[in-house]
């Protein structure tokens, strides 16, 4: 008799035995055997054949509590292995809730067990940030001379040099489309219409897109004008300078309204119309190198007052950054009372604009795990850091994406190396609408724009890579 023909026999023999005959039998076999039979039974044919699905038995309510510390990565594999996992894991809405939250992801209005599938690819996807080798570059070269100063507007890229240039490339199709002579550059932005340029040489200006030339001059500090901000349905437009002082002219003629000299002991480095309030005030937002960020009210009636109201004193040696919703936020240092040194990031909203407006803080996040770095741009959910790190060999600058929510580094990116030696202008983010969280729609494409002096280099995201 061969071995299958024998083996046939005793399975059936075995199977006419009584439980208990089969009990005593096993026994009897598993004492014949050696330490390679003994290793298949407990390493592999147990592992495999005899698990036992304890979730099929234990009410929903304990099946969810367990389910809700699965990762993204399990809580999808699992609803893979059969029906009763897919129901359990599909039906547990906490669970998505707290993944979409983690991924960084805008919460959907309403969850329901239809949009899972969905869900789940989503989170996924938004945790594709991964490292260096997920950034593909295009190098724009911008002309034979050091690049100042960047601004970005849709598709179209404004770059500044030291050659009192302006260029303004489209992005998209990688075509230079103007070329505007102009002043040194510290500060610009534009529109449809016009380019709005502040100078080193003490003076700022408004150029026409349609003529290529300027429009107006605005000529009167005594020092390099910092920043510049335009209020066109007022016919405004405010300058901050290196000479203390916060000026406001007639956006047309170039005549000098107002001259504020009382409020900055330091350049002044940014300035903002924030609001048109009643009677004719002003609320402006500004920020000096002293760390000082003021808001505050100036009024127009029959003649041009020198008189502002400081509405609020905030300290940060980082400039703010303003949202369109009448809110915005700074980097502050943590109160002496927390005995603690990391920073914090807080958000604020203006309101009661039809009296005399107040500021809310919406929330105050820890900065955590990130020393010495330089805050790029922030959005309401996600903030950029630039830190530069000494590895063994060389100092490496990395990009930090930090969830501001969490209060935890989500990503961080290795920033190419300067080709050039020298200082270059600090980089700007191109996409930006995710920094409010991530949704279907808002994937982050051109991540952000670096200088290496001549060259612009566009750094892509790929979203091959998936974390």
């Amino acid at each position: 008799m061969d071995f299958k023909d024998w083996l046939e026999s005793t399975k059936g023999r075995f199977s006419s035995l009584c439980d208990q005959e089969k009990t005593e039998t096993l026994q009897h076999l598993l004492e014949l055997c050696g330490s390679e039979q003994l290793s298949f039974l407990v390493q592999v044919y147990l592992p495999t054949t005899c698990q036992v699905d304890f979730f099929a038995v234990l009410p929903n309510e304990l099946s969810h509590k367990i389910i809700n510390y699965l990762d993204v990565s399990s809580a999808f594999n699992s609803r893979l292995v059969n029906r009763t996992w897919n129901r359990l894991v599909t039906d547990c809405i906490s669970l998505w809730s707290r993944l979409i939250w983690e991924a960084g992801m805008r919460q959907p209005l309403k969850i329901t067990r239809n949009h899972v599938h969905t869900l789940a690819k989503r989170i996924s996807r938004n945790r594709h940030m991964a490292d260096r080798k997920s950034i593909r570059e295009e190098i724009v070269k911008a002309a034979n001379v050091n690049v100042t100063y960047l601004y970005l507007n849709g598709n179209m890229l404004a770059i500044g040099g030291e050659d009192r240039f302006v260029y303004i490339w489209n992005i998209r199709v990688n075509e230079l489309e103007k070329v505007i002579a102009a002043h040194s550059i510290a500060d610009l932005n534009f529109d449809k219409e016009y380019l709005y340029t502040a100078s080193y040489d003490n003076s700022a200006a408004v150029w026409s897109f349609a003529t290529e030339s300027m429009y107006c001059l605005y000529a009167g500090h005594i020092n390099g004008v910092m920043s510049i901000d335009v209020n066109r349905e007022d016919n405004l437009v405010l300058t901050g300078s290196a000479d203390y002082t916060v000026k406001v002219w007639d956006f047309h003629s170039g005549h000098m309204l107002n001259s504020f000299s009382n409020i900055h002991f330091g350049w002044v480095k940014k300035v903002k119309f924030l609001e048109k309030l009643k009677g004719d005030r002003h609320l402006v937002i500004s920020s000096d190198t002293k760390g000082n960020i003021f808001i505050w009210t100036f009024q127009f009636e029959h003649n041009w007052s020198n008189e502002v109201d400081i509405l609020k004193h905030l300290q940060s040696f980082v400039s703010p950054i303003i949202f369109d919703d009448k809110t915005f936020c700074v980097v502050l240092k943590s109160a002496e009372s927390t005995k603690c040194t990391d920073e914090s990031i807080n958000y604020f909203s203006i309101e009661n604009l039809d009296t005399r407006p107040t500021f809310k803080l919406l929330k105050s996040k820890r900065i955590r795990n990130i020393k010495d770095k330089l805050l790029i741009d922030a959005g309401r959910r996600f903030a950029v850091f630039m830190v530069n790190e000494l590895d063994a060999i060389n100092l490496q600058t990395y990009f930090y994406i930090y969830d501001i929510d969490r209060e935890d580094i989500l990503q961080r990116i290795q920033v190419p190396k300067d080709r050039c030696e020298g200082v270059a202008p600090v980089p700007i983010l191109g996409d930006r609408d995710w920094l409010d969280g991530f949704t279907d729609n808002n994937q982050p494409n051109l991540l952000f724009i670096s200088v290496e002096r001549q060259f612009v280099t566009l750094h892509y995201l790929s979203h091959n890579n998936k974390v």
